[in-house]
């Protein structure tokens, strides 16, 4: 028997829209090597997690969608989507979980905040009680760490996961720090999701791996600098003046391959 009172999460309590930024969208290193194709079905198999009963998830009432459902949604024929799924897959786009449930873990993470700050809302909207309250979402979702994580959503809005006091990366320029440069991510003052959003609204992400690659190789990086965030941020500028001021020399003084990591030792 149907239980009509059951209350489905895909009520009227959902917003009509979700948050989506396209700094993330276009310098995700993974969702670059898709095809055009692959990106278009991905932007429709979010639309459909957001919409499902388990926001983030593709999951409806007691179907949980496989590959044939994701190729039916698409509406792509098998041969087609074949190919688009292999990409999917192997860049790790889409994820799935212990249960064989696809999902977004950037949306998941995203529904996890607002139920969160939902239950804050609900005791007076405190935000000291955040700290005490941390409702659980989706308990059984087991999203592996070392899959890089997909633009979907917003960034989270907090880089610290309450349960457990460690800090939870989602954004591609921090996990990118934390996966390959292990001398930046020691720094007193960590780089946030935030923060690096604000760095991919300014420069590019050629440009702010170039900087973390010449800050890498700095043996006295964590004693001379403390935020991560400012000193790319002075980092880039200084390399641009440096360069600026070599395009305006005479071209006999010019030097053809400017030596930043010397330069900015001296900054």
């Amino acid at each position: 028997m149907t239980n009509n009172n059951k209350p489905k999460s895909n009520g009227r309590d959902r917003s009509p829209s979700f948050q989506f930024y396209p700094g993330d969208w276009l310098t995700d290193p993974k969702l670059n090597l898709c095809s055009p194709a692959t990106k278009g079905v991905w932007m429709d198999i979010l639309c459909h997690m957001y919409l499902s009963d388990e926001p983030g998830f593709l999951v409806f009432g007691d179907v949980v969608l496989d590959a044939n459902g994701i190729q039916k949604l698409s509406k792509m024929n098998p041969k087609t989507f074949q190919k688009v799924f292999i990409e999917l897959t192997t860049f790790g786009i889409i994820q799935r979980d212990e249960n064989g449930r696809y999902f977004s873990k950037r949306m998941v993470n995203d529904e996890r905040t607002r139920q969160q700050w939902r239950e804050i809302g609900k005791l007076g909207g405190n935000p000291k009680l955040k700290k005490k309250e941390n409702p659980k979402v989706n308990p059984k979702v087991n999203t592996p760490e070392n899959l890089f994580p997909t633009s979907s959503s917003s960034s989270s809005s907090s880089n610290i996961n309450t349960s457990t006091n460690v800090s939870v990366f989602t954004h591609p320029v921090t996990i990118e720090i934390q996966k390959n440069f292990p001398s930046v991510s020691k720094m007193k003052s960590p780089l946030t999701d935030d923060q690096a959003e604000k760095l991919l609204a300014e420069h590019s992400m050629a440009e702010i791996t170039t900087i973390l690659e010449a800050m890498e190789n700095v043996p006295t990086l964590s004693t001379k600098y403390k935020s991560t965030f400012l000193t790319i941020k002075n980092w880039i500028k200084h390399r641009k003046s440096n360069d600026n001021n070599n395009k305006h020399q005479p071209s006999g003084n010019r030097n053809p391959k400017p030596n930043f990591d010397d330069a900015i030792s001296k900054f």
